[in-house]
């Protein structure tokens, strides 16, 4: 389990979920994506993701660099004709010297300028001012990528990096994978919406949201946000296990201080299941 143990965090990397300060809060629908970090709305007012800096594509004076393709496509196909929510930094600019409007942007559970960084698909722009903990976030899921060595921080030229960039290799490694509640309780199957035992199959026992066993039951001992034995109250320390082949490789938590934890809200999105 050398791919699931390696990115752990990679899972992440789409379905980033941070404690950030935010301000002026708003939703928008964005219209297009222009490159990595910038996008126009349905209004026409132009946008740019604050605190990163994704590789170039357009400047027509520069080669198209290692990755901008990929952070590209990442961003249009998260954000693009979608409606999200926008918000600002406290103390950065509102927006830059081109006239575009400096945000952090969140769509469902996914902050974006967070996960461009931490799939190594951006560096952290320090051009701009940023409140500390916010730089702190960013520098610190840089540093990461980097020690991981995925995307821009990786040895391959152009395309997926060696091991962690590919979320397919993560979704395959963890694929049928038994979760177990910590009081011993089988709670069903990672895998396919299709698979009775799906914990996904939000027809079946244990993806169901009315399931006494599912984790989806927020009224459920296995579901609610209150219940030690709950993946989705962040301040257990006794969430559901993750098994594969017998062995114990991690647990399903959105309390991001345990070790080997995953969100069951990004191991969702990220696999399409």
């Amino acid at each position: 389990m050398k791919i699931l143990q390696s990115c752990r965090k990679i899972i992440l990397t789409i379905f980033v979920i941070l404690p950030i300060s935010i301000s002026n809060a708003a939703v928008i629908h964005v219209q297009r994506v222009v490159d990595g970090d910038t996008f126009v709305d349905s209004n026409g007012v132009k946008y740019r993701l604050l605190g990163v800096d994704t590789p170039e594509t357009k400047d027509p004076n520069k080669p198209i660099e290692p990755f901008g393709i990929e952070a590209f496509n990442m961003t249009r196909s998260l954000i693009e004709g979608e409606d999200v929510t926008i918000s600002r930094d406290p103390e950065s600019d509102k927006v830059d010297k081109y006239g575009r409007q400096l945000v952090i942007v969140k769509v469902g559970e996914i902050e974006l300028n967070t996960s461009l960084v931490l799939l190594g698909m951006a560096r952290v722009e320090r051009r701009f001012p940023l409140s500390k903990s916010y730089l702190s976030e960013l520098s610190d899921t840089e540093a990461y990528a980097k020690s991981s060595r995925v995307g821009i921080w990786s040895d391959q030229p152009q395309g997926q990096n060696r091991q962690c960039a590919s979320k397919g290799d993560f979704c395959s490694s963890i694929n049928g994978a038994v979760l177990v509640a910590n009081d011993g309780t089988y709670l069903g199957i990672i895998t396919s919406r299709y698979h009775a035992e799906s914990i996904f199959n939000e027809y079946g026992l244990y993806g169901s949201k009315y399931g006494i066993h599912s984790i989806w039951n927020d009224y459920g001992l296995y579901g609610g946000k209150y219940s030690i034995n709950s993946p989705f109250n962040p301040y257990s320390i006794s969430p559901p296990k993750i098994f594969i082949n017998g062995s114990e490789v991690g647990k399903l938590s959105v309390n991001n201080y345990i070790a080997n934890a995953i969100d069951p809200y990004s191991l969702k999105g990220a696999c399409r299941w």
